[in-house]
């Protein structure tokens, strides 16, 4: 029974070194003597490496932080818009209500709802590394290579996440300026009515 379970476990390995990326496999027999001058050519992997995790977790800050002013941005427009209508009508009654400046208040309202929602709906998914993929392609590796890799990794996610909390944070920068439009109609509807 043993036996038959070590050949197993043999094919089964074997077939998984036949699968595995082109780029991943390395000779056994090179790995010893290349990674050791991997490693003395790049003595800090284990420095960078203990970047890794604060650098996922920073980025992701980011994002939440730029959601949550998109989200707050909208919340605020939608107080404003459904408000100052009934304020200024309740100290203003005779305040014409065709004014071009209170349709331009409120369709500042719409684009700024359509712009937060695309931007939230569209922005992307968050980039992080697969426990799957781990454990499928590189459980394999030694700590160094796998540190390496982790570095790498970290380093794609963070320009795909970054640019993603950047689109988010240049949309909320528009958002504010397009509700600070709209209070600049309300304000122009009651001066010039």
């Amino acid at each position: 029974m043993n036996d038959e379970l070590a050949e197993k476990l043999h094919r089964t390995k074997r077939d998984y070194r036949e699968r595995r990326h082109p780029n991943e496999q390395m000779a056994d027999a090179e790995v010893g003597g290349q990674e050791r001058l991997m490693e003395d050519m790049y003595p800090a992997v284990g420095l960078a490496y203990d970047f890794v995790q604060p650098s996922y977790d920073w980025l992701l800050s980011r994002i939440e932080a730029t959601t949550a002013r998109v989200q707050q941005t909208m919340a605020f427009a939608a107080t404003v818009t459904f408000a100052a209508p009934v304020f200024i009508t309740r100290f203003f009654p005779s305040i014409a209500t065709d004014s071009p400046f209170l349709h331009s208040a409120l369709g500042l309202f719409v684009a700024i709802l359509g712009l937060g929602t695309w931007a939230l709906a569209s922005g992307g998914t968050v980039k992080l590394v697969s426990p799957g993929k781990l454990y499928n392609r590189h459980l394999h590796k030694t700590e160094w290579q796998f540190k390496k890799d982790m570095i790498w990794w970290a380093h794609e996610a963070a320009l795909h996440n970054g640019g993603m909390a950047d689109r988010r944070g240049n949309v909320a920068v528009g958002l504010a300026s397009g509700l600070g439009l709209e209070v600049l109609c309300f304000v122009l509807w009651i001066i010039f009515s």
